[in-house]
């Protein structure tokens, strides 16, 4: 699901976004660092993949979660948390 789809587009706040991903066990994907302080703070979103690839187009951030998708599903099954750079895939233990 994406922001779009929401009734208030990308206006929706971080705050309803983190309940819909509680309400239906959803992962957030976002480049937003401000869900990295509610993770980190509140342990909310329950799963988080935070997109550090600065600003590139969407076409290549699709494509870097298609080349690899299966790492990215261990890790975030395994953890809580996941970075995605240009370059690598991170994940938080313990977090």
């Amino acid at each position: 699901m994406h922001t779009l789809e929401l009734q208030n587009k990308n206006s929706t706040t971080d705050n309803i976004i983190v309940e819909i991903a509680i309400q239906q066990n959803r992962i957030v994907i976002s480049k937003d660092h401000d869900f990295w302080d509610s993770f980190l703070l509140n342990s909310k979103p329950e799963k988080l993949i935070l997109v550090r690839t600065g600003n590139i187009p969407n076409k290549i951030i699709l494509k870097l979660f298609d080349d690899n998708l299966e790492t990215i599903k261990l890790m975030i099954s395994r953890n809580n948390l996941i970075e995605i750079s240009k370059s690598e895939i991170a994940e938080h233990e313990g977090l």
